[in-house]
This record gives C-alpha cells, structure tokens and sequence, in this order.
C-alpha cells in the first residue's frame, strides 16, 4: 500500500486470533464503540470500524469470512463491502488461510459513506 502511495496512521485493534464477534484481546483490551461506551464495536474488524466511525480516518481495510466487515460496519454505522471473489487479491493477508478458507475470504473497504 505504502509503494502504491497509501499513508498508514494507525493499527487498529482487532480480537485474538481474529476470529470473535467482538474486538479485545490481552494486550490492548475491549474496543469499545465510539458512540456508546457500553457497547462493542464488533469483530473482526471492529477496530477498524470504530476509528472510521469516530471520524479518525476517511476509508479502510477490512477481511472477511463470516462477517469481519459486515458486522462492524452495521454496529459502527458505516459502509462495509465484501467483494466478489477474485476482486481483490489475498497475498499477504495474515493469517493466510488455508483449505475451504481461500474460497470464504475476502478483503473489502470499509468507509464512513457509500459515496466514499
């Protein structure tokens, strides 16, 4: 991203293992959603979501298998896309998945607005 002229301002929080309805993990704690502290943000991808959410950044990266963008993007009011397969490329997604798992991911943009 960065060759093509991308500038990275954060890492967002994402669960153990990546894989859990909601993000928090044993370094960086509970994600909690930028409109309600009382509520999460979602998973996996949910710290992604609540930064878009919160206005700290205008567009961002997300993966999904089981609703890693789709989830936060409904529990942080933004717009999340999983794409037709093939769209976009898997390489360097880490974890790499592995078996039926290469035909369930997807890496998808998440935004504040469709129109972005």
């Amino acid at each position: 991203m960065e060759a093509a002229g991308a500038i990275l301002i954060a890492i967002t929080n994402v669960p153990e293992a990546c894989y859990w309805l909601e993000s928090s993990n044993g370094i960086y704690g509970l994600t909690k959603n930028p409109y309600d502290s009382r509520r999460i943000v979602g998973g996996s991808s949910g710290g992604e979501g609540a930064l878009i959410s919160a206005a700290g950044s205008v567009i961002g990266i997300g993966s999904d298998i089981g609703g890693s963008i789709r989830i936060p993007s409904f529990m942080n009011g933004i717009f999340g896309l999983k794409p037709t397969p093939g769209v976009v490329p898997l390489d360097g997604h880490v974890p790499m998945p592995k078996g039926f798992q290469t035909e369930m991911l997807r890496v998808g943009p998440m935004c504040r607005y469709v129109e972005d």
